[in-house]
């Protein structure tokens, strides 16, 4: 039985329901999982007995625990009946008299008027698993005979999870000062509003124009903040944040690694014009928590302000739904619930729905003080759309346009060469950037040369490209005006020798490539390797600074040959 793929014959049942019945009453939890386990290989046969020996059962812990093995018998004839059928699985309500899951599933309604507390507490969990036409009448009907607080609390949860209106209108009825109730009636509450609007649009609106400038927090690779924020600085339509006191230049700002604050006064389309973000947000006035409702309280107080009022309607196109994420990590479902509650009382609209959320609500607690940013969770994004087709230890494309924003002034005439193509995002980003005379891609894996030619035949159809299966050190490519690559990090590449000797040559032989004037843009995993090959070889250093590429200390490099 302890075999993972154990099945036991119908002969077996009755004594794994015995073997069961020992581990209810030893509260043997790991035997428990195990009989159940090897019963719902037989569901049928263990249904058909799960009846016969509920017919005198009067110990309540037993009986309780024959109910939930009926009820997960049933969940699982029910799927079995799908599979076989290539259908979802039949309604109860609507299935005939000889159907057993039909059947079976008459007896879990009975049971909601077992005598037995803890029996009637597992037919609601099973009921409530299984779905039916006729549920919400049932569990309704079931709530008003009921007396026994803890089957109360769990009609509810029940009602939450699979009602309606008439479930909604009865558990509104109830009084919010109850505390036996008062906890999961809001959370009921919150579960049946999110139901009701799950059907209804919602999405990003990315051409809604702010009444007034929201500011905005975007976020790049570390390393890349400069270059981001002069991306945005140049954007039309778009005024930067920038902090008291700065000179009207600064059209934007650094927050910290990897964060550039900025002030949307236009679309967020307007933002799609740049490349080199990853990811964005709204960054709402941070709270304090206070006593009595905690980190609750202060998030609740976020979300319902009139600054994330104006984020969420003025780029929300139907429903307001969010979901609350943590970025030191966790669920905290407690606060998640707490603040959950607190909003929905305060902002009706505002609909808590993890599963189809529109924003996430990024929260960071310390010191005493909440922080929270909206992120738009579903927010349309084009700009990548050509890759297709990606490789192991591919390039980000918002590193690819990282190193052609840094390539500087862009030139019609230029011969593009990525020495070490991959999945050719390189390649993609400089021909999207502006005019050129051709592009080359080389590699020595026939897969990345394959993937590139998905992304640039999409990104760029009918452009002059060449792919070539060849090695970076040899290969030389006519006319050669700019060389950029995001050549391989790691010891994979050259296990037996590691990669010094291949920066090395390549550094050397780009020199030979390239013509006068012509520059060396990429990201060096050894940057005084790379440094001593450039000088040896004549070429001039116009650029280094750090960038986050995983765990290594790599350097964006720029190389001049005069």
């Amino acid at each position: 039985m302890q075999a993972a793929g154990f099945t036991p014959r119908e002969s077996d049942v009755g004594e794994l329901l015995a073997l069961d019945a020992r581990a209810v009453g030893d509260d043997d939890d790991a035997l428990g999982k195990l009989t159940l386990r090897a019963l719902l290989r037989v569901p049928a046969a263990t249904a058909e007995a799960v009846v016969g020996a509920l017919e005198g059962e009067e110990d309540e812990a037993r009986r309780a625990r024959l109910v939930e093995v009926l009820g997960r018998a049933v969940e699982q004839l029910a799927e079995v009946q799908a599979d076989v059928e290539g259908a979802p699985a039949p309604d109860p309500s609507t299935s005939t008299e000889d159907d057993p899951l039909s059947r079976f599933t008459d007896l879990l309604f009975s049971l909601l008027e077992d005598p037995l507390p803890r029996a009637r507490r597992a037919a609601v969990r099973a009921l409530e698993r299984r779905g039916a036409g006729n549920l919400e009448a049932a569990l309704l009907e079931a709530w008003a005979r009921e007396d026994d607080d803890a089957n109360r609390r769990a009609l509810i949860e029940a009602l939450g999870h699979t009602g309606g209106e008439a479930a909604q209108t009865m558990i509104k009825a109830l009084p919010a000062d109850d505390p036996a109730l008062s906890r999961v009636r809001e959370r009921a509450l919150l579960a049946l509003e999110r139901d009701r609007v799950r059907g209804a649009e919602s999405a990003i609106d990315i051409d809604a124009v702010p009444a007034q400038p929201i500011r905005v927090l975007l976020r790049t690779r570390r390393g890349l903040e400069q270059l981001l924020a002069a991306e945005l600085a140049a954007l039309p339509a778009f005024v930067a944040a920038r902090p008291p006191g700065s000179l009207p230049e600064l059209a934007a700002h650094v927050t910290g690694p990897g964060h550039v604050a900025a002030t949307l006064a236009s679309p967020l389309r307007t933002l799609l014009g740049s490349r080199i973000w990853e990811s964005l947000g709204f960054p709402l006035t941070r709270q304090r928590v206070t006593e009595p409702d905690g980190e609750a309280g202060a998030l609740a107080a976020a979300l319902t302000s009139p600054e994330a009022e104006r984020v969420l309607t003025t780029f929300t196109r139907g429903a307001l739904r969010y979901r609350i994420g943590w970025t030191g990590g966790g669920k905290r479902r407690a606060e998640v619930y707490g603040a959950a509650a607190l909003i929905s009382a305060r902002r009706p609209a505002l609909v808590n729905d993890p599963r189809a959320a529109t924003w996430n609500a990024a929260a960071r607690d310390y010191a005493g003080w909440l922080e929270v940013v909206l992120e738009p969770w579903r927010l349309p994004d084009p700009r990548f759309a050509y890759r297709l087709a990606t490789v192991k230890a591919a390039s980000h494309p918002t590193v690819a346009a990282a190193l052609v924003r840094l390539a500087g002034p862009l030139r019609a005439d230029d011969v593009v060469w990525d020495p070490f193509t991959g999945s050719g995002l390189e390649l993609c980003e400089r021909g999207l950037a502006g005019p050129f005379a051709h592009l080359h891609g080389s590699d020595l894996d026939p897969g990345a040369l394959s993937a590139a030619r998905q992304n640039l035949d999409a990104a760029l159809p009918g452009a002059a490209i060449t792919l070539t299966e060849a090695d970076a050190r040899t290969h030389a490519p006519p006319g050669v005006t700019l060389i950029i690559s995001n050549p391989p990090l790691g010891w994979r590449v050259a296990p037996d020798q590691g990669l010094a000797p291949l920066y090395d040559a390549f550094v050397a032989h780009a020199a030979r490539v390239l013509q006068p004037g012509g520059r060396l843009v990429w990201i060096s995993a050894l940057p005084e390797v790379t440094r001593a090959a450039a000088a040896r070889a004549g070429l001039r250093e116009m650029h280094r600074s750090p960038i986050e590429m995983g765990c290594l200390r790599t350097e964006l490099e720029v190389y001049h040959k005069p």
